[in-house]
């Protein structure tokens, strides 16, 4: 459960230990292969940083707790800041637990609940978009011209880049406009430009095929752009797809807006690779301000996960998540989490952050402990049954969920198996359609580049808290590297800055020192200085300007 395609798996164990994770095969989804993260992430079941049993916050040091003293303290905290709470869920729950979490949300008077931690924009709030896919996995092999906007499905969606080389070594031209050159395996075109150069490209492609509006209306059409263009539009089947990495761009609403002109202008198909295992199953739970459960739009949107880190919250909800290493501003979230003293913190895992942030943990169940539903990014409904007994005194976060909706006194939270949970969410789901249509299209780009601008990306093996705790993934050398800074040798020139040697990155009023590592794959007057690790933690957005200081 670490990205979006859902794969298949079969679990093998014995003494209710799970030894291992082998793929099931399945041609619609993931054929007969698994990533990495879902072959080896069982491995932080067994972590010692599991959370086995409840802990309180007592004048600022952690003691255990029964379950009755924490949930009591819980859903005292939940009470009391009631209208005022904030909920963070990790997309990477399940069905079940998202709907019940904005259930609770929602029951207790606030609209604001967020599953898009690590979203950048979120100006296209208003239309009716539920994203997806948009065909399902085994079209992509049958496409002619694909172009990736902000994406690098090879590392975060696997077994999507497995279907994008199937259809580039059956001959398809596939390009890529990204934050730097990646790692491919099979011939493809990749545009490298700027944060703000990515909306200028595709707003060039966009013009070139007759498009306008906005920042189209601005761009400047070369022969690179003429010839995507061309490629997109003279293909029989054509897809253009937005990544991860677009997600968390600042102009995200533009880049969105502007890649379902080119689709329309190419007769494209439209898609999103999505992040998260259950980034489309968090739309329809209504886990998010805007949609309410059944993926409707909701009339009385509140404030989104950005908005309500701005400053110290009442109080907070957070399943799943850790709010330091998961979100877009880790500073931001620190701030207003820490500054509080109600924040309830369902975890399956004791982490630094939590420790400043949470005021009650609660240890939940993880994968193969507990049973639920995921939503992949093709639209199919996968549920699933508990393997194994949960670790130490933790609990299905459904369970927990469940009991704090009777503790706070909300109604129609009598649930006995999450099975009726799921049937509660299907039946409000019932005729309702995904769809990318983005409505009125956002064309304002509002990110402005500095004289070093940052690019956050989050490296393969950070991406959620199971994978940090996954020893054989930590001991990879992409997990080993994945804490340093990188510019290209030009950047590092001028700044004479040395290959292995301490960087200080400045972001706000903050500093950190970071190992650098030269890659000329950086454009010019950038740094990637990676989301999610704890070498950055103390920075801001992951998008935005710094500067570089040999120290």
């Amino acid at each position: 459960p670490h990205d979006s395609i859902g794969s298949n798996v079969d679990v093998h164990m014995r003494r209710d230990q799970l030894m291992r994770v082998v793929p099931r095969n399945n041609e619609e989804i993931n054929e007969c292969w698994i990533s990495d993260r879902d072959r080896f992430g069982y491995e932080a079941l067994k972590s010692e940083a599991r959370l086995q049993h409840p802990l309180i916050k007592v004048n600022g040091g952690w003691k255990s707790a029964s379950w009755d003293e924490a949930l009591k303290l819980a859903a005292e905290m939940l009470t009391s800041t009631g209208s005022s709470l904030k909920t963070l869920v990790s997309a990477n729950s399940t069905l079940e637990e998202l709907f019940l979490a904005q259930k609770l949300t929602r029951s207790l008077g606030s609209n604001e609940i967020d599953h898009r931690l690590r979203q950048g924009d979120f100006r296209n709030d208003g239309n009716k978009t539920l994203r997806w896919l948009g065909m399902t996995l085994s079209d992509i092999e049958q496409m002619d011209s694909i172009l990736v906007v902000g994406g690098n499905p090879r590392k975060e969606q696997p077994i999507l880049g497995h279907r994008l080389r199937q259809a580039a070594v059956a001959g398809a031209s596939v390009t890529y406009i990204n934050p730097g050159r990646i790692a491919l395996n099979f011939e493809a075109e990749q545009m490298a430009e700027t944060p703000a150069g990515m909306v200028k490209r595709l707003a060039a492609i966009a013009k070139a095929l007759g498009a306008a509006g906005g920042v189209i209306d601005d761009a400047v059409i070369d022969d690179h752009s003429k010839a995507v263009a061309e490629r997109l539009k003279s293909a029989d089947k054509a897809a253009v797809l937005l990544g991860n990495i677009a997600g968390s761009h600042p102009d995200f609403a533009v880049l969105e807006s502007l890649a379902e002109k080119v689709a329309e202008a190419a007769s494209a198909v439209f898609g999103h690779t999505l992040a998260s295992a259950n980034s489309v199953g968090a739309q329809l739970a209504g886990a998010s301000p805007n949609r309410l459960p059944g993926g409707k739009p909701n009339d009385n949107s509140d404030r989104n996960c950005r908005e309500m880190l701005t400053e110290t919250v009442d109080g907070a909800l957070l399943v799943g998540v850790d709010p330091v290493l998961d979100g877009w501003d880790a500073s931001a979230a620190r701030s207003a989490l820490a500054g509080s003293k109600s924040v309830v913190a369902l975890t399956s895992f004791r982490t630094p952050g939590l420790e400043v942030c949470a005021d009650v943990m609660l240890p939940i169940g993880w994968f193969a402990e507990t049973s639920g539903t995921f939503v992949n990014a093709q639209g199919n409904w996968q549920t699933f049954a508990g393997a194994v007994s949960p670790i130490g005194d933790t609990r299905p976060a459904w369970k927990v969920l469940r009991v704090l909706g009777n503790l706070t006194d909300c109604e129609d939270f009598e649930y006995t198996s999450s099975a009726q949970v799921l049937n509660e969410v299907r039946e409000l789901c019932d005729g309702v359609a995904l769809d990318n249509s983005v409505g009125d299209a956002c064309l304002d780009a509002q990110f402005k580049e500095g004289s070093i601008t940052r690019i956050g990306m989050v490296p393969l093996y950070t991406s959620d808290m199971a994978v940090r705790y996954a020893e054989s993934l930590q001991q990879t050398n992409e997990a080993k590297s994945a804490g340093k800074i990188l510019v290209n040798s030009a950047t590092a020139s001028m700044f004479e800055l040395l290959e292995g040697g301490y960087v200080t990155v400045k972001q706000g009023d903050v500093e950190v020192d970071m190992t650098l590592r030269i890659d000329d794959a950086v454009p010019d007057d950038c740094a990637v200085v990676p989301s999610g690790v704890p070498e950055s933690v103390a920075l801001g957005p992951m998008f935005g300007e710094i500067t570089l200081g040999n120290d």
